[in-house]
């Protein structure tokens, strides 16, 4: 399930979890969408991510495509996403330029998370 839309209307673990190993958090400027992002971490590994926000149609899409993509992946690899990685995971729209900014506020919560804190 590879769709903006279809994740949107049924989006992959959207729910607050406040005892993530990590979290972030963006607030865009291009819709004023606001994400945050939990994961959970076990051995530098993603066990599980969720995602809670306030956000447009696009933002929420590619949080639940974000999420999902990212289980099972290193945080030291998260690390080094792009927002060519971010289309990536929606072949199925053209995101216009003006909506960049929601389609990565995201990816932005996802590295405030993963940034190395005090020696991490």
């Amino acid at each position: 399930m590879n769709s903006i839309f279809a994740n949107w209307q049924k989006p992959f673990h959207r729910e607050r979890r406040p005892k993530a190993d990590l979290q972030g958090r963006h607030v865009g400027t291009a819709c004023g969408d606001e994400i945050d992002v939990y994961l959970f971490v076990e051995n530098g590994v993603v066990r599980d991510a969720y995602f809670e926000g306030d956000a447009c149609t696009i933002c929420l899409g590619i949080a639940s495509l974000l999420t999902r993509h990212i289980i099972g992946l290193a945080v030291e690899d998260l690390r080094g996403l792009t927002a060519d990685d971010v289309f990536q995971l929606a072949p199925d729209v053209e995101i216009p330029m003006g909506r960049h900014g929601c389609a990565l506020t995201a990816l932005l919560a996802l590295l405030q998370a993963t940034r190395p804190r005090n020696g991490r």
